[in-house]
């Protein structure tokens, strides 16, 4: 049995004021988070998440979306330090001034799809990228090079005029730390 205290955000606008609501969960390593999850207000939490598509911190590190095993179905020993009985697991939005929060783990990625049509226009082959804004949430300086790269496979030039642009969207420089590769759902690299 592994027992853990959930703490998730919840932000009901982009203009009020977040906070941490707290929920107690029990089950088995190997339960799902929605089946641990009784409370309503955090499934639909949840749910709402994975509807947009967008990455999550889980304890502060970067979660993309799993096309294959969404949130709500992650086994809660995962939400938790290796071998443990249990403890606390704090689910909050990606953070980016150029992603602002639009309601409790849901970020506005309206950037990132600007970013992406001007790829397309510009000729760029489609990406498998899913836009959920890992490669930036892992990121110190909440960086958009490497989502600009994954648009742009094979053209640096196109990928360094669409960085161009996503500092002009606010997102921050690139300085190499290389934080964003480890965190892709879909594999993309540096190299």
């Amino acid at each position: 049995m592994i027992r853990i205290t959930l703490h998730i955000w919840s932000q009901a606008s982009p203009t009020e004021a977040g906070h941490f609501d707290r929920f107690q969960i029990e089950g088995e390593p190997q339960t799902p988070l929605q089946q641990a999850l009784l409370d309503e207000s955090a499934r639909e939490k949840l749910f709402a998440l994975e509807r947009a598509q967008c990455a999550v911190l889980c304890n502060g590190i970067p979660q993309a979306p799993d096309p294959e095993i969404p949130l709500s179905q992650t086994p809660l020993e995962d939400l938790v330090d290796p071998g443990a009985n249990g403890g606390d697991a704090w689910l909050e939005p990606i953070r980016a001034r150029a992603l602002p929060v639009l309601k409790d783990l849901a970020v506005d990625r309206s950037a990132l799809l600007r970013l992406q049509q001007k790829a397309r226009f510009d000729g760029a082959p489609e990406s498998s990228c899913i836009a959920c804004g890992a490669c930036i949430a892992a990121c110190p300086n909440a960086s958009a090079r490497f989502f600009c790269a994954a648009q742009s496979p094979g053209s640096p030039e196109a990928a360094k005029a669409l960085a161009q642009m996503a500092e002009a969207e606010g997102f921050g420089v690139c300085e190499g730390f290389a934080e964003c590769a480890l965190v892709c759902p879909k594999g993309f690299s540096l190299v």
